[in-house]
């Protein structure tokens, strides 16, 4: 293969960067998807470029990090919510988790129906005065919410460990949970700061009965759709 040179110096400022490469122009694209069709390259979302070799040696968290970096410098406007924001903050979570998808904010309130099983981006909806935050220069949701976001497609054996270590870096989830977003981050009808508050009163080492809930502020509430410690989060 015919060595293009832009195409190898971008990959390896990218490199140094911890992040995809993506061409600047039609002769880079064309041979960076030379590489990747030759096996040289990996493309894990539309546009994105990165050594397949160097690509291995990462986990999942750092490949979803690397993907996150990039995408911010193509889409600077966009706003990394759930795992993506996860993987920026360093907030440990389950590696089944990721199944190649970036996600993003959207104040639009139909997000989810431009979501495509082809395009690997989930657009949640988030009100338009969500409390955002910038980690190495990206902007992220902030942490109560990404938190809540992400918890909200996890089972309960896979939400207790991340809140734990969101709560051991100092993330705020209890008090400012609610009042992060201005209101409840509801995922496909369920209430993710309701999961927040009862993993709170679960460590704590509240006894709860299958019956007893609670709502977004830690009071007892028939409302809330997640209801004992021990059940797993409703499913989808």
């Amino acid at each position: 293969m015919r060595a293009h040179t832009q195409a190898g110096e971008l990959m390896h400022a990218a490199q140094q960067q911890r992040r995809c490469a993506f061409a600047t122009d039609q002769s880079t694209y064309a041979a960076m998807t030379r590489r990747t069709a030759a096996g040289e390259y990996v493309s894990p979302y539309q546009g994105l470029y990165a050594n397949r070799t160097h690509w291995q040696t990462l986990t999942e968290c750092e490949r979803s990090a690397y993907m996150v970096r990039a995408l911010h410098c193509k889409k600077p406007h966009w706003v990394f919510t759930g795992f993506s924001a996860l993987d920026v903050q360093g907030i440990t979570h389950s590696r089944s988790s990721h199944d190649g998808a970036v996600w993003i904010a959207d104040h639009q309130r139909n997000a989810h129906k431009h979501n495509s099983p082809r395009t690997p981006l989930r657009r949640i909806h988030l009100p338009s005065d969500v409390g955002t935050r910038i980690i190495d220069g990206i902007p992220v949701t902030a942490g109560a919410v990404t938190v809540a976001v992400s918890i909200a497609h996890l089972p309960f054996m896979h939400a207790l460990p991340l809140v734990d270590d969101a709560l051991r870096k100092g993330a705020p989830l209890w008090n400012s949970s609610r009042n992060a977003a201005g209101s409840c981050v509801c995922s496909r009808r369920r209430c993710a700061h309701c999961c927040i508050a009862a993993i709170r009163r679960a460590r704590a080492g509240e006894s709860q009965s299958p019956a007893r809930r609670y709502d977004c502020l830690g009071s007892p509430s028939r409302s809330c759709r997640w209801s004992s410690p021990t059940c797993a989060i409703p499913g989808m």
